[in-house]
């Protein structure tokens, strides 16, 4: 699939997201991430944007990689964006450390392959 000029400007936006999730995860373990509010409301709100960039991509991009779980993503950043008291802080540093990188191998796929 040929990426219009603004699909590829979203997915830089979400990679350098990414890029601070990773950087995050790098420098904590999980319980020092799981004792550090500062920590925890910085990834939270990281995968919000990561969350919020995803829904700008129209449906035949979102149909074409469907690899991708887009519902999940958005999904994920609704319940911390809108429910944040009931966040399990361990739920989102599996996510950050298994689920975010798995999503920037993707996205980084995509670049390649367009």
């Amino acid at each position: 699939m040929n990426i219009s000029k603004s699909n590829r400007i979203v997915l830089q936006k979400i990679l350098n997201e990414i890029s601070i999730v990773n950087e995050m995860t790098m420098r904590y373990t999980k319980e020092e991430f799981l004792d550090d509010n500062i920590a925890q409301r910085a990834i939270a709100m990281t995968i919000i944007n990561i969350g919020e960039l995803t829904t700008v991509f129209p449906d035949n991009f979102r149909q074409a990689y469907s690899q991708i779980p887009w519902r999940k993503i958005k999904g994920l950043r609704n319940i911390i964006a809108h429910k944040y008291e009931i966040v399990d802080f361990e739920d989102v540093w599996e996510t950050a450390i298994t689920s975010v990188p798995e999503l920037e191998k993707h996205l980084f796929e995509i670049l390649k392959s367009s």
